[in-house]
């Protein structure tokens, strides 16, 4: 009899867990990181990807999502979405749903040679208040490397700066 029981208590525990799993219903997978759509990397450096996971009911467990490089000789991801560059050139990190495999997301990464240095052009003229003058910044190695710089003041109360 006691094990009649047990074996009832057990079937109905997993049906209901059966029953909610079932209800579960990932909507969407994206996956960004700190540069937007895609993901620049240089070589021996790591990048944090941002995985955000529409589903219902919105609880964390449902939301796990496994991470996978389509050219690991390029780059490699960690399962906590961690993009590592291994070699110069292009591929692909797919995300996907742990609760429903076919929600994926696609992200490129390009892993480029690492900046050796960053130089600013001297400027021609002296900045008197009021003007304005445009800084010129040379990235080297100049060629497979990233180029894109961020600019900032270390004083916006004697220089502001722009992107442009």
């Amino acid at each position: 009899m006691k094990q009649l029981v047990k074996g009832i208590v057990f079937a109905a525990a997993a049906l209901m867990l059966m029953q909610a799993q079932a209800k579960v219903k990932v909507k969407k997978v994206t996956v960004k990181s700190n540069y937007g759509s895609s993901v620049h990397v240089a070589v021996g450096k790591k990048v944090k990807l941002t995985t955000t996971v529409k589903v219902s009911p919105n609880k964390s467990a449902n939301k796990k999502v496994s991470y996978k490089s389509s050219n690991k000789k390029i780059a490699t991801v960690s399962s906590s979405g961690y993009v590592k560059g291994i070699k110069t050139g292009k591929c692909k990190i797919t995300v996907t749903s742990k609760k429903n495999k076919k929600k994926k997301a696609k992200i490129t990464v390009t892993v480029v040679k690492k900046v050796t240095s960053v130089a600013i052009e001297k400027p021609k003229n002296q900045l008197y208040v009021g003007n304005s003058l445009t800084l010129k910044a040379t990235v080297k190695p100049a060629s497979g490397s990233y180029k894109k710089v961020t600019w900032s003041s270390s004083d916006k109360k004697i220089a502001t700066v722009t992107k442009a």
